[in-house]
């Protein structure tokens, strides 16, 4: 019997898109060393993610006894009750500054960051780091 789990396939890059985040990389380190600490505290990143609204099964949860010749376990994929919901996060070397519920429908791209961190009162702090 073997024990087998659900497997992440991790996304797959084209290799000029592999080449643009080294090249990219590698820019940001040299920027990074010549500036020092002036530089990362300028930095802010951001990153949004689904939040369900129930306890998704782990990996570990998932997983089943199977015979060797026997096929892969099949699970039918449930219906999420009380849906989920995307969240936008805005951080600084200090830490979490803005974390926003999107609005179902709304479509997240560079000009609705840029309305959440006008709205939320962020644009004067943002200018002080520039």
């Amino acid at each position: 019997m073997d024990k087998v789990y659900a497997r992440w396939i991790p996304r797959v890059l084209k290799q000029e898109e592999r080449d643009r985040r080294v090249r990219d990389s590698r820019a940001f380190i040299r920027r990074a060393e010549r500036e020092g600490d002036m530089f990362l505290q300028r930095i802010i990143t951001t990153d949004e993610t689904w939040l369900h609204n129930y306890d998704p099964e782990t990996k570990e949860q998932s997983a089943v006894w199977k015979r060797s010749g026997s096929p892969p376990p099949m699970k039918a994929r449930v219906t999420k009750s009380g849906g989920k919901t995307m969240f936008i996060m805005f951080a600084d070397i200090r830490g979490m500054i803005l974390m926003h519920a999107v609005p179902k429908g709304a479509t997240v791209n560079a000009g609705y960051y840029s309305k959440v961190i006008e709205i939320k009162g962020y644009v004067y702090f943002l200018s002080k780091l520039f």
